[in-house]
């Protein structure tokens, strides 16, 4: 992306769009009460660890230009649970592809 530095870019997975109700709990996160599915998580896997930059609970309605967004480590993931919703001008564009060496 022109003018952005690389470093400022990163990868995340929408998972709440505008006008969407968020709730985030210690285990797990529901957009309109519905549980999110997250197939890409291992069984196991804390989904929100005790770390204090994470927001363990939190309830909000994203505006008419919000998108709520998680890292796939969501161990250790710097997303809207640190930083909040994004707006939509700070969406650059999508992931399509993703080469993994040796894969």
């Amino acid at each position: 992306m022109a003018g952005v530095p690389a470093s400022e870019i990163w990868a995340r997975r929408i998972v709440g769009l505008p006008g969407e109700h968020i709730r985030v709990t210690h285990d797990a996160i529901y957009v309109n009460a519905a549980k999110l599915v997250l197939p890409h998580v291992m069984a196991g896997q804390e989904f929100i660890l005790s770390d204090p930059r994470f927001a363990l609970k939190l309830d909000i309605q994203l505006g008419a230009d919000e998108y709520y967004v998680l890292g796939d480590n969501l161990s250790h993931a710097i997303d809207s649970r640190i930083f909040g919703a994004l707006k939509k001008r700070d969406v650059l564009g999508y992931v399509f592809y993703i080469a993994s060496k040796g894969a």
